[in-house]
């Protein structure tokens, strides 16, 4: 009999962050949880994060892949720096198994070819450790334009596009959940009879256009997103959609408690032994409807506010010491909806 099941699957998500040099690729991929980087190319250096030893062959880029599936520790995303170093590694493991210099000396132009296989199975190695581990794994990669022919108007324009080889490019894009095109926003001023371009803003663009590739498969994700606090904050909150889904059946949400308006606990009133938890006070006014939603379900759940706050650092959802008040809608959504998850995992902590 067919074992059908239904709903929404949490998976850890595979991304891909591209764009040109010096937008802050690197850096973005830092903001995701708990990352450990695989530096190829030395861009984390200033970055205070935890990496791994450049790889000097594909063959020891294997061993890391493997001893990860072994051990990952607690960290939770595996970010490659960046995804055209990689494909190198690849291309000079190809070229040394043949016996010469380049590519372009393998017979019948194979050699891509070749390289490409071999590119499928780090990609397919990859997906296995996530399986095994549910660590998320972020690529970096350049981009670079390249003139594309429009037939319906026999015409000519620039598209940005992964600066990798022709066949290893398809299979990265089609292998990642979330392609990110991460660019300079610009903006054209006209002074007299000139035009100047300024652009110092970054944008994080999710959605496909003709002018660059870029894909999500969260509709819930905004095409474009500003690269600021609450820009970052809405990506991360909708690439890493549930709060702890390993080992977990999912739940069916409870009923939504009546709101309470006579109590006012306040989340770190200590608990006294043998004695009532002491009254609280009111929830601020400052709340926007969301967040009055969540402290009402965490008034509910006699849940403090240190609990919780612990608990979205613990998962990596936001940064510990993080007020109430500064949680935005979608994270306010998304731990409301999870909200069965969200005890059993402060449970979990008190225990």
């Amino acid at each position: 009999m067919l074992k059908i099941e239904k709903g929404k699957q949490w998976r850890p998500p595979k991304v891909v962050i591209y764009g040109p040099e010096g937008v802050g690729k690197t850096t973005l991929a830092a903001k995701f949880p708990r990352p450990l980087f695989v530096d190829f190319e030395g861009g984390s250096s200033r970055l205070d994060v935890d990496r791994i030893q450049r790889p000097g062959s594909l063959a020891e880029l294997k061993v890391v892949i493997d001893d990860l599936r072994r051990d990952h520790g607690d960290y939770r995303t595996l970010v490659l720096d960046t995804a055209d170093w990689m494909e190198q590694l690849v291309v000079e493991q190809v070229c040394a198994d043949r016996k010469v210099k380049d590519l372009g000396e393998i017979a019948y132009g194979q050699g891509y070819n070749i390289v490409a296989g071999v590119f499928a199975d780090l990609l397919d190695s990859l997906t296995r450790l996530q399986t095994a581990t549910q660590m998320g794994v972020v690529f970096c990669a350049h981009a670079l334009q390249r003139k594309v022919d429009n037939p319906e108007q026999m015409s000519q324009y620039d598209h940005w596009e992964l600066k990798l080889s022709k066949k290893a490019s398809p299979l990265l894009k089609e292998w990642c959940d979330f392609l990110l095109f991460y660019k300079f926003e610009t903006n054209l001023i006209k002074e007299g009879d000139k035009v100047r371009a300024v652009g110092q803003n970054r944008i994080i663009c999710s959605g496909h256009t003709a002018w660059y590739d870029a894909k999500s498969r969260e509709a819930t994700l905004k095409p474009t997103i500003k690269a600021n606090d609450a820009g970052i904050e809405h990506l991360l909150a909708n690439i890493w959609q549930e709060i702890d889904p390993r080992n977990e059946t999912k739940a069916e949400p409870k009923p939504e408690p009546k709101p309470q308006p006579k109590a006012e606990p306040v989340p770190d009133q200590p608990v006294l032994e043998g004695k009532q938890e002491p009254k609280a006070e009111a929830q601020p006014k400052e709340y926007t409807p969301k967040q009055s939603k969540l402290c009402d379900l965490m008034i509910a759940s006699g849940v403090k506010q240190s609990e919780l706050d612990r608990m979205v650092a613990k998962m990596g959802i936001l940064s510990a010491g993080t007020p109430l008040k500064a949680y935005n809608d979608a994270t306010c959504d998304k731990l409301i909806a999870n909200w069965d998850k969200v005890l059993r995992n402060i449970n979990k902590l008190r225990g």
